[in-house]
């Protein structure tokens, strides 16, 4: 759950269509979009007078079969961003734990890296970063509305590419303190090959 910034209410976002092409791909489920109506709205843009559907429920099948039901929070608004309540059915929680599209083994454990390890992850984490292109153009565009697509496809690739490096950084400390080494080629990927 969270703000994507992927506006579904709006049929021309490339961020929305991102957003929706990253579940299809994970096989993961825009919980948000199925369970409320298209009319949705979740952020209110005072200075235009502007509503969106900027935050978003991302699940697996398991725990999008456990959603009882979503409600957005109109009365309850606080700030520009609206509540969404969650009723989530408890008894197929522990299904989830078991199931086959949980969290990948080698998730990294932040409890049991050490000093040393943290600071090998931030090292790679800049090498990685120090090659993701800013389309300066795009980050100083001021138009809150912009429509110009290069615009969004430069901000989606920059994104895609941050993304890759942090899992990049990950996995590469998943697999050391698996006592595997691991060699980046020239295209950043990784090959293991174990010890």
């Amino acid at each position: 759950m969270g703000d994507f910034n992927a506006d579904m209410s709006d049929s021309s976002s490339l961020f929305a269509k991102h957003l929706q092409q990253i579940c299809n791909d994970s096989k993961l489920i825009l919980s948000s979009k199925a369970l409320l109506p298209d009319t949705s709205f979740i952020h209110v843009g005072e200075v235009w007078n502007t509503t969106s559907w900027l935050d978003h429920i991302v699940t697996t099948a398991d725990a999008h079969a456990s959603l009882e039901s979503l409600e957005i929070c109109y009365g309850l608004a606080t700030s520009d961003h609206i509540p969404i309540a969650v009723l989530l059915n408890i008894e197929n929680v522990s299904l989830l734990a078991n199931n086959s599209n949980a969290a990948p083994s080698s998730k990294l454990d932040w409890s049991k890296l050490s000093k040393e390890d943290m600071v090998g992850y931030s090292l790679l984490t800049d090498s990685f970063l120090n090659n993701t292109v800013l389309p300066k153009e795009a980050l100083m565009c001021s138009d809150i509305n912009c429509k110009v697509v290069h615009h969004a496809d430069k901000l989606c690739a920059m994104y895609a590419n941050i993304v890759k490096c942090l899992n990049a950084s990950s996995e590469a400390s998943c697999k050391s303190k698996c006592k595997a080494s691991v060699r980046l080629d020239l295209n950043m990927h990784f090959i293991y090959q174990e010890k």
